[in-house]
């Protein structure tokens, strides 16, 4: 890893360390300084965010893939040592990374250089007024219309590929009948498959220009789904049976297809919504035995990854309420005192909160292990500590 140091230069850090390696007066110094070491290069700003990724020319695709122009599944790791492990705010994070057409994942919240970049590439951004008659909640509000314009064409392929992501869902949950519990899964793996895709130890996607659009689409289509998908489980139960225009009529209702944050508004037309939702709860309008996601990923991998992400998110959830229960101004400027405050009620009663803590945290650095086990690597992240667990919070 490469990051500039307070003095203005650089410095290397091999992966999952905290130790210097070298120190550097330029960036591209370090990043050749970094390669000799081996594996990936991440190079980071100061508030930790990616600034570029050099992929070892020992690792990536395979001459099949390369040939055919999309990544292939993970397979068999390779000989020798797996890559290092990855801390988990860097597992569960995208930044700056693009898909095959250079359009980035995360549109419009990536970083400012980022979004620069991608125009100064081409890549088209227009913002217009939504003219969706048919949910008014929208209608008027910012869109980016290049993002539908980019999706458009691979409309088979993303709804194909919800079918599988719910099809393999259904197996592994067979009792999961209702609408919510099936949207919020399903677009969980949604979310999941570009980590897993990107972050994997053998034949990785690399971070920019190599990730098949529809993948990208279906990213992009499931972090919206599974926005309101949380809130309709918190509404409604897991189990509410619902169609996709109840399920339509639910988002519209309480603008979920509105970004409270910014006010823009999904791009999609409504009826590629719920056509959408109509491939993951039956099926219809689609096809899971046409996707080619299960070409580009191994399920398995991809469900371990969501299960741990997803204890990790409850675990999470559950300390912020705790602490909330305890934290005063007063404890708070001192933390000792804090930690042996003891919870008056709620998920950790009667417990010191210190001991809490550390539950917390030996669940969230076996859910760190876990994660880098899944995707083949190495078990050598830097372990979580209270300041890291504060910072996710």
């Amino acid at each position: 890893m490469v990051e500039p140091n307070a003095v203005g230069g650089w410095d290397v850090h091999p992966e999952a360390q905290s130790t210097r390696h070298s120190r550097h007066p330029s960036r591209d110094e370090a990043v050749e300084a970094a390669r000799a070491l081996g594996g990936d290069v991440v190079v980071r700003g100061l508030r930790g965010e990616v600034l570029a990724r050099h992929r070892s020319p020992a690792e990536g695709p395979g001459p099949e893939a390369v040939a055919a122009g999309r990544p292939g599944p993970a397979g068999p790791p390779p000989g020798g040592s797996p890559r290092p492990g990855m801390r988990i705010g860097q597992l569960l994070a995208l930044s700056d990374q693009t898909d095959e057409t250079g359009r980035l994942l995360l549109e419009d919240s990536a970083p400012e250089p980022a979004v620069r970049k991608a125009k100064r590439a081409g890549i088209a951004m227009e913002t217009v007024p939504a003219p969706y008659q048919d949910t008014p909640s929208r209608l008027g509000g910012p869109m980016n219309v290049s993002a539908y314009e980019a999706l458009r064409h691979d409309v088979g392929a993303i709804l194909d590929g919800f079918a599988w992501l719910a099809e393999q869902h259904r197996a592994k949950e067979p009792q999961a009948a209702g609408a919510p519990r099936r949207l919020f899964v399903t677009s969980y793996l949604g979310v999941s498959l570009a980590h897993v895709l990107f972050h994997r130890a053998h034949n990785p996607v690399p971070a920019h220009g190599a990730l098949p659009a529809f993948v990208a689409s279906i990213f992009k289509a499931s972090r919206g789904v599974f926005s309101f998908s949380v809130q309709l489980e918190n509404d409604l139960g897991p189990d509410k049976e619902m169609t996709a225009a109840d399920v339509m009529a639910y988002a519209e209702e309480r603008r979920q297809l509105v970004r409270p944050e910014t006010g823009r508004v999904c791009a999609a037309p409504t009826r590629l919504i719920e056509r959408t939702i109509e491939a993951v709860l039956t099926g219809v309008g689609a096809d899971p035995a046409r996707s080619t996601l299960p070409d580009l990923v191994d399920f398995e991998m991809l469900w371990e990854f969501y299960r741990l992400q997803d204890s990790v998110g409850e675990v999470l959830s559950t300390y912020r309420v705790v602490l909330n229960q305890v934290a005063t101004p007063e404890l708070m400027s001192d933390p000792n005192r804090l930690l042996r405050t003891v919870v008056p009620a709620g998920p950790a009663q009667g417990r010191k909160f210190g001991d809490f803590t550390q539950s917390v945290l030996a669940h969230v650095n076996d859910a760190q292990a876990g994660l880098n086990r899944a995707l083949g690597r190495a078990g050598n992240a830097r372990p979580i500590n209270l300041a890291d667990l504060m910072g996710m919070l």
